[in-house]
């Protein structure tokens, strides 16, 4: 899997995901389906997949995690769309954040 963020307009950005496993088989295709994508209006420095997710919480693909300035969220695919939810970030509200990295 692969994942791309990028600025669309009017402070919008824009998160992909695609399939790239057929890049990896033996098969014959250039093709690498897009998996879901979104709008958001939250700033996205890095963006970075958890490679366990989906072995504890059973979804489907990895989730992944992003950081920028005022947030950090968390994101999964659920039924075909990305959906994100903000983690808490209490007093530290006000820092832009880098790196998802420990």
């Amino acid at each position: 899997m692969l994942a791309g963020v990028g600025r669309v307009g009017h402070g919008k950005q824009i998160i992909i995901i695609w399939d790239t496993q057929k890049l990896h088989s033996n098969s014959n295709t250039d093709d690498v389906p897009i998996i879901c994508t979104t709008l958001c209006d939250y700033d996205v420095h890095a963006l970075q997949f958890n490679p366990h997710s989906s072995v504890h919480f059973g979804d489907a693909y990895p989730r992944l995690v992003s950081c920028g300035r005022d947030n950090i969220r968390v994101w999964r695919v659920k039924e075909g769309a990305l959906k994100g939810c903000p983690v808490d970030l209490g007093a530290y509200q006000n820092v832009q954040f880098t790196s998802s990295e420990p």
